[in-house]
């Protein structure tokens, strides 16, 4: 049935106010369905930003929201909808991937402490979607999110122990390798701006690195020293239970061949 083009308009100029879908639905005589239709894209759903604010506190760079950011540089992207049909918005989405069901919910807490908001948790796939418009529009004055242009802002940079040691630990659990074999943490990126910026918030937590490469177009973000990983383990520290496993193993592996070392 054909919907006469007034009545499209005066439900569109319903659902800005905010009127619910039923509501205008009874009010003009027409299908809830017909309304979402021509209606899916306003509202208070598009409006999240001005309905329901972030929390003041948002506007300070804390340890949790050093920490969103740096699980979004190191696994996560920016997905923009298709545009609509009568209408060039195009809904954007922050999503975080990892195959480590307790990062994935590490995130999404982070993301819950900072903005008061529980973004949504995808096991299966291993994704976490941050939706809500005020919360990604926040977040994208700190990116890019993408693997060649991220950067470390000046908020992170100049922030105190606590921002700085969040920052990277979200960041390793994300990116960071840990060899048993070759008793080493390792970081590797495309980006070389971005991880000399990795290596001096390391550095200003007295834990040495140096980067080499490319290789293969990457360069390589190493601590190796026992004394180094030791202070990168007490300092730092990973939440990935394979990462910490796999580093507490290298540790006390070595404070036993230095202990049968002293008393040999």
């Amino acid at each position: 049935m054909e919907i006469n083009p007034s009545v499209i308009e005066k439900a569109r100029e319903m659902k800005r106010k905010g009127y619910t879908n039923s509501r205008i639905a009874n009010a003009l005589g027409i299908g809830k369905r017909t309304v979402v239709r021509y209606t899916a894209w306003l509202g208070p759903r598009s409006f999240m930003g001005v309905k329901r604010p972030l929390p003041p506190h948002t506007s300070e760079m804390t340890a949790d929201k050093a920490g969103v950011h740096a699980y979004l540089v190191a696994e996560g992207n920016k997905k923009a909808s298709r545009p609509r049909r009568d209408n060039n918005y195009r809904r954007v989405v922050l999503e975080f991937w990892n195959t480590c069901p307790v990062l994935l919910k590490d995130f999404a807490d982070h993301v819950k402490r900072v903005y008061d908001y529980q973004p949504w948790i995808d096991y299966k796939r291993g994704r976490v979607e941050v939706k809500r418009i005020a919360v990604v529009n926040d977040l994208l004055k700190y990116g890019p999110y993408d693997s060649y242009n991220w950067t470390i802002p000046s908020e992170i940079m100049n922030g105190d122990s606590n921002v700085k040691g969040e920052w990277i630990r979200c960041f390793g659990d994300g990116e960071g390798h840990v060899s048993k074999s070759k008793k080493e943490i390792t970081i590797k990126s495309v980006n070389m701006l971005g991880l000399k910026k990795t290596q001096s918030l390391l550095s200003e937590l007295r834990v040495p690195s140096r980067i080499n490469g490319p290789y293969d177009g990457a360069y390589m973000l190493t601590v190796s020293k026992f004394s180094d990983l030791t202070e990168y383990h007490e300092m730092i520290g990973f939440v990935n239970p394979e990462k910490r496993e796999r580093l507490k193993k290298v540790i006390n592996r070595q404070n036993t061949r230095e202990a049968i070392g002293y008393f040999s």
